[in-house]
């Protein structure tokens, strides 16, 4: 899991106190739009979330430039993705199948390096209970 946004995961796994939830005020947004490229203002969100849609995207690094684009400056983006492996035998194996398996697996590439993709957009990860 890339996690971009450790704070987030306190309000995710609802680790607060429940009495606040009156006092939380949200304004939701739904918009049907090209991931690279929405109409959404710049620094408008205090988290961007993603759940396992990088494979899928045309180009990710174009998505998660717009998602940097749309967060606002000590916002948070959070990403639970699946990635290319670290470890470079299984990586090697990932590379050489993805055309097979990818439109057995709804065009989601298995090979996508999400957490080369951030460090390439000068966003910083987080695991787990890491602060940044």
């Amino acid at each position: 899991m890339l996690n971009i946004a450790s704070r987030s995961l306190d309000i995710i796994l609802g680790q607060f106190d429940s009495s606040q939830i009156e006092k939380i005020s949200l304004t939701h947004i739904l918009e049907v739009a090209d991931v690279e490229s929405t109409k959404l203002k710049d620094n408008q969100f205090d988290y961007v979330v993603d759940t396992f849609s990088m494979c899928v995207f045309d180009n990710p690094r174009a998505a998660l430039s717009e998602m940097k684009r749309v967060v606002k400056p000590n916002g948070r983006i959070v990403l639970l993705e699946n990635s290319r492996s670290t470890f470079p035998p299984l990586g090697f194996i990932q590379d050489v199948f993805e055309p097979i398996v990818t439109p057995l697996a709804k065009n989601c590439r298995w090979n996508v390096d999400v957490p080369a993709i951030a460090a390439s957009l000068d966003l910083v990860q987080v695991q787990g209970s890491e602060q940044p």
